[in-house]
């Protein structure tokens, strides 16, 4: 029988901003466990669970939002869909205006529940 452990990551999510011309700004997402660099198949200590092998991970992320001292400047509607397996997929170009000016970014691992549902 297969077991199936749901572990949350500690994920330092994003470790990359850079100004991209054709589309105004690549997040770079790198996942990690821990402070091991995330790859699948790979196995990771947790006090919790003991050793841990992760052979499939999918994860969405959403509403990217940019903050220019504390006042919202851009909001990116869509979804980004990251497979583990396909690490191209964590680097998500966001059209943004060029001339946009921020100094903080946030946004969602995951979609809000009526999306999910929808």
């Amino acid at each position: 029988m297969k077991r199936i452990v749901v572990v949350f990551l500690t994920f330092i999510l994003c470790q990359s901003f850079t100004k991209n011309e054709e589309t105004g700004l690549k997040i770079i997402i790198k996942p990690v466990f821990g402070n091991s660099v995330f790859s699948i198949d790979s196995f990771y200590s947790s006090h919790k669970c003991g050793r841990v092998k992760i052979d499939r991970l999918k994860f969405y992320i959403s509403g990217i939002s940019l903050y220019k001292s504390g006042s919202l400047v851009f909001n990116d509607s869509d979804f980004y869909l990251l497979d583990a397996s396909d690490f191209s997929s964590f680097s998500l170009p966001v059209n943004i205006p060029s001339d946009l000016q921020y100094d903080k970014v946030k946004f969602n691992v995951g979609v809000d529940s009526l999306t999910n549902v929808s």
